[in-house]
């Protein structure tokens, strides 16, 4: 499990006391999120990406097959975390998006302050015992990029009409 516990503010500020039954699925993030995020610096031909920190992206349709259980049966509570297939470091897709889409420029690390980017720096953010999915950021940005989907017409990708 994650070292986000079950007990945080969904659980017991909101949902968990309320009595409501209730089925939690807590993902990493998604690959149009990084997409989103690198898209609009990558115009000022720098990418600042947070020092000491990983990414474990998952693809979206992933997250929507794996909901489909949960949202037919009974509420389940807090249910196993669930993220992409592989944790990279955040210059790493920084370094990909660039490289896919034609553009160009340096990928600096900053050391972000504040407790928490010093939680993302320890992984709190991460599912490292429930890797899920076979799609890497790699492969969705390639996908996106080329003509069957999305267009690398500017930043950031935008589906095609």
């Amino acid at each position: 499990m994650s070292a986000l516990p079950p007990e945080g503010n969904l659980t017991t500020g909101g949902v968990g006391p309320s009595g409501l039954p209730y089925t939690i699925l807590r993902t990493t993030r998604f690959h149009n999120l990084l997409v989103l995020v690198l898209g609009q610096p990558a115009r000022s031909g720098i990418l600042l990406v947070p020092a000491g920190t990983d990414f474990q992206p998952v693809e979206v349709a992933e997250v929507a097959a794996r909901l489909v259980e949960p949202a037919l049966g009974a509420p389940a509570g807090w249910v196993p975390d669930m993220g992409g297939p592989e944790i990279v470091s955040a210059a790493e897709p920084a370094r990909t998006y660039p490289r896919v889409t034609g553009g160009r420029g340096p990928v600096v690390p900053l050391l972000v302050p504040g407790r928490i980017a010093a939680a993302f720096r320890c992984g709190v953010h991460l599912a490292p015992d429930r890797p899920a999915g076979c799609g890497t950021f790699a492969d969705f940005v390639s996908v996106a990029a080329g003509p069957s989907g999305y267009e690398a017409a500017g930043s950031p990708l935008r589906l095609a009409p």
